[in-house]
């Protein structure tokens, strides 16, 4: 079986918290098992950008949509059929040795080990060329006879409206950690349910 990864993540891998690192970096990945599945949520979410709008192509983005746009976003996506991987690193409690991405790339791929399935992922292309190779040689390492791997791919969040849920997803689950405001904790009640 073919399954499809959608992987994005909020927060930033600094460590110098006191000079503006987030203390929080969550790395996310949507994992869809029907290619239908996927590409209907792909739609109503284009329909939602419609709606909220009237623009197909409106780029979600959890720190630059208005609070009650957030909470629509993830009232859609929580009635369909999808998993989200999650990794959490608090960084003044984690003691982590090297590079946080990597870090959390490696945690994501573990809870895909066990199962017999390959894989598809795509992550958002807005890096540099060495940083995609990058990735993508640490990505096949860490598959290395544990998972097959169909296919990696980097696409613009801005034409790709679940490298945009994986965005929203990673958002909310950091905010939640990280910040008491009004609305957070009910916004991710909402995809809860949803997490592994």
């Amino acid at each position: 079986m073919n399954k499809y990864l959608f992987i994005d993540e909020s927060g930033d891998p600094g460590l110098d918290i006191d000079g503006g690192a987030s203390k929080y970096f969550v790395m996310v990945a949507i994992v869809f098992d029907d290619v239908l599945e996927m590409e209907t949520v792909s739609l109503e979410i284009k329909k939602l950008s419609r709606k909220l709008f009237n623009n197909d192509y409106h780029e979600f983005h959890f720190v630059h949509e208005k609070n009650n746009h957030r909470s629509e976003f993830l009232k859609l996506i929580s009635v369909f059929n999808y998993k989200i991987l999650v990794n959490i690193v608090d960084k003044t409690k984690d003691n982590i040795q090297g590079n946080i991405y990597k870090y959390s790339l490696k945690q994501i791929s573990a809870k895909l080990e066990n199962e017999r399935s390959t894989y598809s992922f795509k992550f958002d292309g807005k890096v540099s060329k060495s940083y995609k190779l990058a990735v993508e040689k640490e990505l096949r390492a860490l598959s290395r006879g544990k998972f097959s791997i169909s296919k990696i791919k980097f696409s613009d969040s801005k034409s790709d409206s679940l490298i945009q849920m994986a965005d929203m997803c990673a958002g909310v689950i950091r905010r939640c950690h990280e910040k008491n405001k009004p609305g957070v904790n009910e916004q991710y009640v909402l995809i809860k349910d949803k997490i592994i």
